[in-house]
């Protein structure tokens, strides 16, 4: 299988193709994890990353699309499912104490607990 691995220069966000090798579980198997920022960026890179070590992932920002025309079409938690892994997407202003509060919520309402 093959899979995408996304690294950030100044001004674009470059993929390579890599072999994934799925005989193995991942190192975040069983994991549940609350990725801020998700929809582009580092935030983006980190949750995709963490779906690929096998984490189920709550993708959390202010709008589910990236911000940036440099990225692709796809939101980063229908690449996850698209990819095979486990994902969310809960909207959400970390500014705002009830968008946090209730990003927490529907992660425990959805997986049963926050691991990272």
């Amino acid at each position: 299988m093959f899979g995408r691995l996304s690294f950030i220069t100044s001004t674009r966000i470059h993929q390579i193709v890599v072999v994934v090798n799925n005989e193995m579980p991942g190192r975040l198997q069983g994991k549940v994890a609350v990725v801020t920022g998700a929809a582009s960026g580092i935030g983006r890179a980190t949750a995709l990353t963490f779906a690929r070590e096998g984490a189920s992932v709550v993708c959390s920002d202010i709008r589910d699309v990236s911000r940036t025309s440099d990225e692709t079409d796809i939101t980063t938690h229908d690449a996850i499912k698209k990819n095979g892994g486990n994902a969310i997407f809960v909207k959400c202003d970390m500014g705002e104490s009830k968008d946090v509060e209730a990003l927490i919520q529907k992660t425990v309402e959805t997986y049963g607990r926050i691991d990272m």
